[in-house]
């Protein structure tokens, strides 16, 4: 071979790489598939009930998803308030409580069908909100999206926030105050302490770690100002060792709308 062939072959080749790589250029930019699990923002008053959205943006279709919610503290999770949105086909949905602090949900396909759409709210759940002000982390973690071979897809979480502020001058947040429990852990002589606003006819119920409620028991008027009062017994009675429960108490005022706040307890 020539000196001359040589490098007529050299210029061909690297003619033909400039003309791959000017067609390369050419192509449309692929952007990475992105499925993000997000926590919706939320708020509500304090001690007051605040559902929380959770959405799912994908560019794949997937069959479940999975995550573990971390609660602010002096919040309940309410068990029976999760609710698939209509993203769902033949899917079910189940939460426990996790600790003290942290709601695991875990929603499936028995039949392996694929959720709808590829933007928007696929679940919310509730949380009661005990008295605390400010704004928390509705933060997500061991989070999966499941498609149709169970692999996870996930890409990315986005964080809410939740804000618990009174809403307002006029609103009824102050109705119950000062609700506790001493001493908690609840024993024998543990006394509850509350101040109303207002008169108002008054209910004690009992929920378990899920929000469930397990008993209730009306307590009868009283009046407004400070009120020392003992556990009941049908609510004492249904407190077990080694367990986290919430005590709720209902205000029913004649002239304003009721109010429920909830505390957490723990009997040894």
């Amino acid at each position: 071979m020539t000196n001359q062939d040589h490098n007529n072959r050299m210029n061909m080749r690297t003619a033909f790489c400039t003309l791959l790589l000017l067609m390369t250029a050419m192509l449309p930019l692929k952007t990475s598939a992105q499925n993000i699990l997000i926590s919706d923002s939320s708020a509500c008053r304090p001690n007051d009930t605040v559902t929380v959205s959770i959405e799912i943006d994908n560019s794949k279709q997937f069959i479940s998803f999975q995550f573990d919610l971390l609660m602010p503290d002096n919040a309940a999770f309410i068990g029976y308030s999760l609710q698939l949105s209509n993203r769902s086909t033949n899917h079910m949905a189940i939460g426990n409580l996790v600790g003290n602090n942290i709601v695991r949900v875990l929603a499936y396909s028995p039949d392996n069908s694929a959720f709808l759409g590829t933007t928007g709210k696929v679940l919310s759940l509730k949380l009661a909100i005990g008295n605390i002000r400010g704004v928390f982390p509705l933060t997500l973690s061991n989070a999966i999206i499941g498609d149709s071979l169970s692999t996870n897809i996930l890409t990315g979480i986005k964080n809410g926030p939740l804000s618990v502020f009174p809403l307002g001058v006029s609103d009824n947040q102050d109705l119950i105050r000062k609700f506790s429990i001493n001493p908690n852990p609840v024993k024998e002589n543990s006394r509850i302490e509350f101040s109303l606003k207002f008169a108002s006819r008054m209910t004690i119920s009992l929920c378990d770690g899920l929000g469930r409620e397990i008993c209730r028991e009306g307590l009868g008027e009283f009046q407004e100002g400070n009120h020392i009062i003992s556990l009941p017994p049908k609510i004492r009675s249904a407190i077990k060792t080694s367990a986290i429960y919430y005590l709720g108490l209902e205000a029913n005022p004649k002239n304003s709308a009721s109010k429920v706040v909830r505390i957490k307890i723990v009997k040894y």
